[in-house]
C-alpha cells in the first residue's frame, strides 16, 4: 500500500472511491490514511525474529563435540545422527543453518589450538608453518 500515491491522487482531485479502485483497496482505507491525524505510513507488524525458541538449541553441545572431533563432518550425517541417536525433531534446513554459523567458529578455534600446539615444535618447523599461512605470528 503506497500512502504517497494516495496523497498524490487526492491532490490531483480524485475521490476516495477513485483512489481505492486505482490502488486496489477499500475507500475507507484511503480515507483513514488521508485523514489529518493519521501517519504517513501504514502500520507494520512487529518483527518475529527471535520470538520462537530454536528446536536445535538443546543439541548444540552434541553438535559442537562432533565438529571438534571431525570438522569435515557433513550436515546430512549430523542431522541423521541427531534424529537417530537423540530424537531430534527439527528439519535438515535448521541443522544446516546452525552449521553455517558454528562451523567457521569451531574451525578457527581448532586452527588456533593447532598453532598453539605448534609452538613446541622446532624453530624451523614453526617458521615454515608461518610462511605457509597455517599459523599467524
Amino acid at each position: 500500500m503506497n500512502v504517497r500515491r494516495f496523497r498524490a491522487l487526492h491532490a490531483a482531485g480524485a475521490t476516495y472511491a477513485e483512489i481505492a479502485r486505482e490502488c486496489g483497496c477499500d475507500w475507507r482505507t484511503v480515507r483513514k490514511y488521508l485523514s489529518e491525524d493519521s501517519g504517513s505510513v501504514p502500520p507494520t507488524a512487529p518483527p518475529r525474529a527471535g520470538t520462537q525458541p530454536k528446536v536445535i538449541t538443546p543439541f548444540i553441545g552434541v553438535i559442537d563435540v562432533w565438529l571438534r572431533a571431525d570438522i569435515a563432518l557433513k550436515g546430512a550425517v549430523i542431522h541423521e545422527r541427531l534424529v537417530d541417536q537423540h530424537g531430534f525433531t527439527g528439519n535438515y534446513q535448521r541443522t544446516k543453518m546452525h552449521l553455517a554459523e558454528v562451523r567457521p567458529l569451531i574451525a578457527a578455534e581448532l586452527a588456533a589450538k593447532a598453532c598453539a600446539n605448534s609452538s613446541t615444535m622446532a624453530t624451523s618447523s614453526l617458521a615454515s608453518a608461518r610462511v605457509s599461512g597455517r599459523c599467524s605470528a
